[in-house]
């Protein structure tokens, strides 16, 4: 059970980002965003978008590309490639 418990801890430690100095945010997000975990980067690239992190736009992008290679086993459900694209996605001003 300890990959259970990691990966909570991990969820654990992006939801208290929340909290947390911007500076603070961004070496955590970026090591999320590099996880082989599809759910633990999806949950970082939706705070990135929350968050509006531009700075951290070549990491989105890294991260976005990797789940494309053998997509069917890094990201099967595609939450990585969808969080991430919501990221990367121009907001319109309303």
């Amino acid at each position: 059970m300890p990959g259970k418990r990691r990966f909570e801890a991990q969820l654990a430690a992006l939801d208290a980002l929340r909290d947390a100095p911007k500076e603070a945010r961004l070496d955590p997000l970026r090591n999320a965003l590099a996880n082989k975990n599809n759910f633990i980067a999806a949950k970082a690239a939706d705070l990135v978008r929350e968050f509006n992190l531009q700075e951290l736009i070549p990491d989105l992008l890294k991260s976005f590309g990797r789940f494309f290679e053998n997509a069917e086993k890094s990201d099967p459900q595609c939450w990585a490639k969808n969080a991430l694209s919501r990221a990367l996605a121009p907001r319109a001003s309303l």
